[in-house]
């Protein structure tokens, strides 16, 4: 009888090995714990509590919610690809909507991604200064790539900068550098303000200021080309008579050149004292400031007076 109880406890005890078992009450383990067909006796855990050991490891968190509107959404822990030569990571899984929202690849180096106690991130330093700081030994930059995944044309922009210079690169047009801001520019080199652009000022009256102080404010317009041609350097449109206003902050005179059906200059009363017609004749004011002559008149009572006829010339 004993010969047959121990036959029957040796038959079943390989089935009891591979039983699932459940315990109905709390587990309290007093140790480290390995999890996975690859753990052995005599494993050396370190400080590690929890280790999960074999050749696919993943941890689910399985949600059973099912009623209202309680949250319900499965997320999954993953090492490594399943399959021969896959990639090697570290993933957080959305099981539910098979997504993988966060990855980080074998290779990262230390201080990849950082959020400090100040909800700072840092991106290649532990130590960020701002909300969001990016340190990289070469050029540290933010790629703006929009793909054609939802149906718009693809387009990629760097946001980038260096020793030599803070710039927006165009990759998608041969890497072309529309912005440039250099080290060491002036405060308020540039500012948008009010629907106005200041330059070296961060109050602009006007559409476009430029304003500094020492001496050195100019506007130069410069056409390279090397073909000699005639150019529109500098066009002004109005409707109504555009025109240039000089103005001398010393003694508050004002100047004006405006150009309508006539060519003018105003002097700081606003008076016309010049006048060149579209037919080429010239109107002067004498000065007494009240009569208008007219160069042709002048002319032509010259050439009637006198019998004789003025020269032209050939500009």
């Amino acid at each position: 009888m004993k010969k047959l109880t121990s036959a029957i406890v040796l038959a079943v005890m390989p089935m009891m090995g591979f039983a699932d078992q459940v315990i109905n009450d709390d587990l309290i383990v007093d140790g480290s714990q390995c999890v996975g067909i690859d753990c052995a006796s005599g494993l050396n855990f370190g400080f590690d509590t929890l280790i999960l050991k074999e050749n696919n490891v993943r941890l689910l968190f399985d949600d059973t919610s099912s009623s209202g509107s309680f949250p319900k959404t499965d997320w999954r822990l993953e090492a490594n690809d399943s399959n021969n030569g896959g990639e090697e990571y570290f993933a957080i899984d959305n099981v539910t909507n098979n997504v993988t929202p966060f990855k980080i690849v074998n290779g990262a180096g230390n201080n990849a991604m950082v959020i400090d106690a100040q909800g700072d991130i840092g991106i290649g330093t532990s130590t960020p200064v701002l909300e969001l700081q990016v340190t990289d030994g070469d050029t540290p930059g933010l790629r703006l790539e929009q793909n054609n995944s939802a149906g718009w044309g693809s387009q990629t922009w760097d946001v980038s900068g260096n020793e030599t210079n803070f710039f927006i690169r165009d990759v998608s047009h041969s890497s072309k550098l529309p912005f440039r801001i250099f080290p060491d520019t002036a405060d308020d080199s540039l500012v948008l303000k009010n629907g106005r652009i200041g330059m070296m000022t961060d109050n602009p009256q006007y559409p476009v200021h430029l304003k500094k102080s020492d001496g050195t404010t100019q506007v130069y317009i410069q056409e390279t080309s090397t073909t000699k041609e005639a150019r529109d350097l500098l066009v002004l449109e109005n409707n109504g008579n555009p025109q240039i206003q000089f103005y001398h902050t010393g003694n508050g005179n004002k100047w004006y050149i405006s150009a309508g059906l006539n060519l003018v200059i105003k002097n700081n009363a606003g008076s016309t004292i010049f006048t060149v017609t579209p037919e080429g004749d010239v109107i002067f004011k004498k000065s007494d400031d009240v009569t208008d002559v007219s160069l042709q008149a002048l002319v032509d009572y010259i050439e009637t007076t006198h019998n004789t006829t003025i020269p032209s010339t050939t500009p």
